[in-house]
């Protein structure tokens, strides 16, 4: 379950980042991203800065330190990413990246 969506993240939590919050997830923690576009994980990415977010889709950050008791085995190219936000599932589609 994600903890917050577009908000700044603090340690520890899950955040999803949509093009309504701006051109980068403006992370300046260690994290890990998910790059989405299309529904599909298309880039994996680890640091302290910030990934940009795209038009067509949305980053999903985890900042650490993290710890997941659940299995997030996304890959590049994986497909139909099921996403919890706030305690409700979304299929992400590029009209949902408005949220």
């Amino acid at each position: 379950m994600a903890d917050n969506i577009n908000r700044e993240g603090k340690p520890g939590e899950i955040v999803v980042y949509t093009p309504v919050f701006g051109l980068t997830n403006r992370a300046n923690k260690l994290n890990t991203s998910y790059i989405i576009e299309d529904n599909r994980v298309v880039k994996k990415f680890r640091g302290d800065t910030e990934c940009k977010i795209p038009s067509n889709g949305m980053v999903v950050t985890l900042y650490e330190p993290f710890h997941w008791s659940g299995n997030l085995k996304w890959e590049i190219g994986s497909e139909s990413i099921l996403i919890r936000i706030l305690g409700r599932s979304f299929r992400h589609t590029s009209a949902e990246a408005g949220l």
